[in-house]
């Protein structure tokens, strides 16, 4: 009897284990852009939801001089997020799969002055997104000084295709007596009918 609880004991962790291989982990991908000025904004991408700032792959750092059009990243075959490569392996396949993303912008000392950020859900079949939804925009954080303005849109594609894209933008200020000055952080994310993250693209900091 002893021996079979320790059998069956045995089963379970190889199996539990097993389940939890299975499962994929979020994965998530960071961009940093540095400004003439000393401050620097992160872009954060999750195939989780809203991400932890900062975390994850980091893909590199953009200069003061580089392009606006640098500050974002399409992602090649065999170059995915866990989830998609395990969706990719069973491609034509049916799910639901959420992805998020964060602007963040730190002064030229280090100090985070906001933080904004948004993520949607989206259902997918046989290589079809099929419905989208869920889709929220929000200020994560604001400094004292700053104040969050509201989100100036939010949207995203229809459903149907085979790709669909989702855009938000904020606005916060910054007023000291009479001088203020403003900054519109903006993302946009792009999904599969295979519940798989393609690329991104950012700015407005």
């Amino acid at each position: 009897m002893r021996f079979r609880n320790k059998t069956f004991l045995l089963l379970l962790v190889a199996t539990a284990t097993a389940v939890l291989a299975g499962q994929a982990q979020a994965t998530t991908y960071h961009q940093t852009k540095h400004f003439a000025d000393g401050s620097t904004a992160v872009f954060t991408v999750s195939d989780g939801g809203i991400p932890v700032s900062g975390a994850g792959i980091d893909l590199g750092d953009l200069g003061p001089n580089a392009p606006a059009s640098a500050q974002s990243f399409v992602f090649k075959s065999g170059q995915v997020t866990n989830k998609s490569a395990s969706v990719l392996a069973a491609a034509g396949s049916t799910g639901t799969t959420t992805n998020g993303g964060s602007v963040k912008f730190t002064n030229y000392l280090g100090v985070k002055m906001f933080e904004y950020a948004m993520d949607i859900t989206w259902d997918y079949s046989k290589y079809k997104v099929t419905s989208i939804y869920n889709q929220r925009a929000m200020n994560i954080y604001t400094f004292p000084g700053w104040s969050f303005q509201g989100t100036s849109e939010k949207s995203h594609s229809p459903a149907g295709g085979a790709t669909f894209t989702a855009f938000a933008q904020g606005d916060y200020e910054s007023c000291l007596v009479w001088i203020c000055s403003s900054k519109s952080p903006w993302m946009q994310l792009t999904g599969n009918g295979n519940g798989v993250m393609t690329g991104f693209t950012w700015g407005g900091v």
